[in-house]
């Protein structure tokens, strides 16, 4: 009894109604903290993994159709640009599919890939050695894997695109419709080999190639091509500049006895030693968002064997593209060309001149289609154009209207 009056005796005092009532607020706050814990989502848990992502979440891809419709006022016959070398990717007048594309890549994170395929006249001419090849080369334009070791470091290893020059092979990537002659004739397309991309700071990268060389998936020699550039992007201004140097000669020749006319191969021990160098500079000026100037330099120089010996063979050109766009869905841009091929080595044609001028107006009626009007004239001091029948002309004018389907 005396216990029951004691307890009785602590529940009336203040001290005792004290201890109650807190024991009933720690009780009730253990309820709400355990509704709140068992209510909260799983995801919310720190210790809940992560869902995985399925492939199609993580690779990324573009398709693109590209086809054409082009005039040649002089009429050639046959009836295409072809005739001097200086069209490469629009050389056939009235309707003509250029190409198809699709592009898939995984990004490296820190290993990924791309694969670029395409179909087309266009895939044919763009592969060059390649599209002589029975492997089915011509069709795919860059298939390289990457790997990222390094934060600031990132490997690709097989095909890609070159780093070179102002414009690439994709209309739609361009000011204009139709590329330019310094981009046909004076710069590479591809190599195939290893390429190192260095991040050195914010506005600074650099590119490092060992490669087979120019436009080939499979060399023709033991050496390879070697190559650097250097990046540097600000506002308004960027500059990139880049050179490459290799031998780009067969280094077997085949040989006719003039007697038996038994054709047999010969090493040719100095191939691999007549290198060519090829200097590549780009700068790209954005003073407002409308507006963008586009300047590209080239310097190239072979060495070759001749009966005197020795000789060295120089190419240069350059180009300047201006491109204004008001709105998303219109723009116009100005193409400007000059390339020299005095040794007749890129067009066939000793000591020539090519001059090219190219306006080009855009419309984009959606994200999925572009229309590009393009009205260009080609001079050559050598009269290498055709009128009909009739060669030794020393101009054309084309007007080339583009249509490409593509992915958003």
């Amino acid at each position: 009894m005396s216990t029951e009056r004691s307890s009785s005796s602590n529940s009336a005092t203040p001290r005792g109604r004290s201890l109650r009532v807190l024991g009933q607020r720690a009780g009730a706050a253990m309820v709400a903290a355990l509704v709140v814990a068992t209510s909260m989502p799983r995801a919310a848990s720190a210790e809940a993994p992560a869902p995985a992502k399925s492939w199609y979440d993580v690779v990324s891809y573009r398709a693109f159709v590209d086809g054409y419709y082009s005039v040649n006022y002089r009429f050639p016959k046959p009836d295409n640009n072809a005739v001097g070398g200086v069209r490469a990717f629009d050389q056939d007048n009235g309707f003509a599919l250029s190409w198809a594309g699709l592009d898939l890549s995984a990004p490296t994170a820190p290993v990924g890939g791309t694969v670029s395929l395409r179909f087309g006249p266009t895939a044919n001419r763009f592969a060059l050695a390649d599209a002589g090849l029975d492997f089915g080369l011509e069709f795919i334009k860059q298939a390289f894997v990457s790997w990222r070791p390094l934060a600031r470091l990132t490997l690709d290893f097989d095909k890609f695109a070159t780093p070179y020059g102002a414009e690439v092979s994709e209309a739609q990537d361009n000011f204009n419709y139709t590329r330019g002659v310094l981009n046909w004739a004076g710069q590479p397309f591809f190599h195939t080999g290893l390429r190192a991309g260095l991040t050195l700071s914010d506005q600074l990268t650099a590119t490092l190639i060992a490669v087979n060389g120019w436009d080939r998936t499979i060399d023709n020699n033991t050496m390879k091509t070697f190559g650097v550039q250097l990046a540097y992007a600000t506002q308004p201004v960027s500059l990139v500049l880049g050179y490459l140097v290799g031998p780009e000669q067969a280094d077997v020749v085949e040989v006719t006895d003039t007697d038996t006319g038994e054709v047999t191969v010969a090493k040719d021990s100095d191939a691999n030693g007549r290198l060519r160098h090829f200097v590549d500079a780009i700068v790209t000026a954005r003073p407002s968002d409308k507006l963008t100037v586009l300047l590209n330099g080239d310097l190239g120089a072979e060495t070759f064997s001749t009966a005197s010996g020795d000789d060295t063979s120089l190419w240069y050109g350059g180009s300047l593209g201006v491109q204004y766009r008001p709105a998303s869905t219109v723009a116009a841009a100005l193409r400007g060309e000059y390339f020299g091929d005095p040794d007749g080595i890129r067009l066939g044609v000793a000591d020539q001149t090519i001059l090219t001028g190219t306006l080009t107006l855009d419309y984009l009626p959606s994200p999925y289609l572009v229309f590009r009007l393009d009205n260009r004239l080609d001079w050559a001091d050598k009269g290498i154009f055709a009128s009909g029948t009739a060669a030794g002309k020393d101009s054309q004018f084309t007007t080339t209207l583009g249509v490409i389907v593509k992915s958003s």
